[in-house]
């Protein structure tokens, strides 16, 4: 956790990703079968919170368990996720690589929590063997 040279420093002594580091460490001493990261990463600023995701990328690599992180930060998802559940008002909406649910959402409301901003609403007219004919409508 590269933490040795604070190991006689109180809590309060450390900085916020220092600290994020020390829970992570007691997390893993206890060789929990899951590993559960509620929001992590949030209150840490920009360049510790980089330092993490690489340490955590590592650690995925490392530690042979499911890594279960919960962000609203799709950056982090992106980075860090083999694979991503988008969750709205309780319930899935879509699983898959971080990709194909950032790329191809199977909803409005993914396309809207991923942060698309060109959602059209259409009609398939009608299909054949060269192709199909669409009906849509651009609403800004």
């Amino acid at each position: 956790m590269q933490l040795q040279q604070y190991a006689n420093h109180k809590p309060a002594e450390l900085s916020g990703g220092q600290q994020q580091r020390v829970a992570l460490a007691r997390a893993l001493a206890a060789q929990p079968s899951i590993l559960l990261l509620d929001e992590p990463f949030s209150a840490l600023d920009h360049l510790t919170r980089a330092d993490l995701y690489m340490l955590l990328a590592e650690l995925k690599q490392e530690l042979n368990i499911p890594i279960i992180l919960v962000t609203h930060n799709l950056e982090e998802a992106r980075l860090l996720a083999d694979k991503m559940a988008v969750m709205y008002q309780g319930r899935i909406l879509q699983v898959g690589t971080p990709a194909s649910v950032m790329q191809q959402p199977n909803q409005r409301q993914v396309a809207t929590i991923v942060g698309m901003q060109n959602i059209f609403n259409s009609q398939v007219l009608d299909v054949s063997a060269t192709g199909a004919r669409i009906s849509w409508v651009i609403r800004c």
